[in-house]
């Protein structure tokens, strides 16, 4: 992700300084448009509209957007971003950092035309809440921080959209795996990550093993026999039953490694 929001300083000649430096780094680092995301500034600033009209000349296919506060507003920002020369095709990404946002969306069906995920957005949120931070920028208290990651999860997965966590970095790189692990096992497709060294540690928490593929592959396998269980809905394997909802989850690991390469 290239930030040229909150990573940049609020001044004209920083926000032009940024735009150059993406144009210098795609230029060095060709590659798919759609493996590019960029966060532009958002809706209600004067850098919008610039930065709307580089995505659409650069062909970017993926957007992240921020500081919206409802389904209104995105269904505005998605038609300024088409009226400026965006592709159809591009995908846009929603920080969830405002209690407005969150609740509006939950108010109603999520027909935008290039919405695809939603983002944890936990300082952004937090500072809407309320909470307060300790003398080393921690959150004091973080119960509210799994139900409000809960929420923007199950608001994604019920609208077929992504869901992206961003996991809270510990002092080293075991306590960041765990927090990763936790965070794909609830269901995430995948995390902010910060610094560079853990953009690997999140490609093996949120990826597929060679170990979950050999399972799924075992999985599917059984419920293909034509052993004397083949009639039924449930399959034996290694003496244990498995039902139709595990091949399920068997199939779906194996789509995703797929995709993954």
């Amino acid at each position: 992700m290239f930030d040229l929001q909150d990573a940049v300083a609020a001044d004209d000649g920083a926000k032009q300084d940024a735009r150059k430096n993406l144009l210098e780094a795609l230029a060095h680092n060709p590659g798919p448009d759609n493996r590019v995301n960029v966060r532009i500034n958002d809706l209600g600033s004067r850098w919008f509209h610039d930065d709307v009209r580089l995505v659409a000349s650069l062909g970017i296919g993926s957007v992240t957007l921020s500081s919206l506060r409802s389904a209104a507003e995105v269904t505005q920002a998605e038609g300024l971003m088409h009226s400026l020369g965006v592709q159809r095709e591009t995908t846009l990404h929603l920080d969830v950092d405002s209690p407005a946002l969150l609740l509006d969306l939950q108010r109603h069906p999520l027909a935008f035309r290039m919405v695809q995920g939603l983002n944890v957005a936990p300082m952004d949120y937090g500072f809407s809440l309320g909470v307060r931070l300790d003398e080393t920028s921690q959150f004091e208290s973080t119960e509210w921080l799994d139900f409000y990651r809960h929420q923007v999860l199950t608001l994604a997965k019920a609208n077929g959209l992504s869901a992206i966590d961003a996991v809270q970095l510990g002092a080293d790189d075991s306590s960041v795996v765990r927090s990763m692990k936790t965070s794909r096992s609830w269901g995430f497709d995948g995390t902010y990550v910060v610094r560079p060294a853990h953009i690997s540690l999140a490609n093996d928490c949120y990826g597929v093993s060679a170990e979950r593929v050999e399972w799924a592959e075992r999985i599917l396998a059984a419920w293909q026999t034509s052993g004397p269980d083949s009639q039924s809905s449930v399959r034996m394997l290694d003496g244990k039953a498995i039902f139709p909802t595990v091949r399920e989850y068997a199939a779906r690991d194996l789509h995703f490694a797929k995709r993954l390469g």
